[in-house]
């Protein structure tokens, strides 16, 4: 309950004082970065690229939800084995607006918020890029977050503009017949507990 109410918190403050709420990292060598305020250790590339000591290099992968959950849970990287795709309110943590300006959340039918533009004139990607560079913005980002009020939808968040928003697990963009052959259309970017 305290992580949850925590998050809750996060997720007001980064909307209502998106400006202040630039997180503090502390960074290491091995390409992941952890944030000193929520404790989460992130891995600085999405899935698919390549940390070369200096920044993000390739492209990152586009993973179904179910394919990006298992790949969080068989994930090794900078000798830890414990990563995992992170919840909404955590992924909603790295949001950056550089205007300072961050539009309000809406608030579903089942409770959950979603929407949350960055406004005004702001950077693209909306990611602090100093500690998350080359960070895409083609695609949404899958969280481990189900839709509350259907069980084939999950939570993700566009880089783009900072949108919180849910879509079809095995899919998000294109046409049905694209989505039922390829069924790989987000990013992932891990997270370990580390408090």
């Amino acid at each position: 309950m305290v992580k949850k109410n925590f998050f809750l918190w996060v997720l007001i403050m980064a909307t209502v004082f998106p400006q202040a709420w630039a997180n503090d990292f502390d960074v290491y060598s091995e390409g992941i970065v952890t944030d000193k305020l929520s404790g989460l250790m992130w891995m600085r590339c999405s899935v698919g690229q390549v940390w070369d000591g200096g920044t993000c290099t390739g492209e990152a992968a586009k993973l179904s939800w179910h394919e990006a959950m298992k790949t969080g849970k068989d994930f090794h990287f900078a000798g830890m084995s414990d990563w995992r795709v992170p919840r909404i309110e955590e992924l909603n943590s790295l949001v950056y607006c550089s205007s300072g300006k961050r539009a309000a959340f809406k608030k579903n039918n089942s409770g959950e918020f979603y929407d949350g533009p960055c406004m005004g004139d702001f950077q693209m990607p909306t990611i602090n890029q100093e500690i998350f560079p080359n960070t895409p913005v083609a695609c949404w980002y899958w969280s481990s977050s189900s839709a509350a009020y259907v069980a084939y939808r999950a939570w993700g968040l566009h880089f783009a503009a900072g949108v919180v928003g849910n879509s079809f697990k095995d899919a998000i963009w294109g046409s049905w017949t694209e989505r039922r052959t390829t069924g790989r259309d987000c990013y992932v970017r891990l997270v370990r507990d580390v408090q």
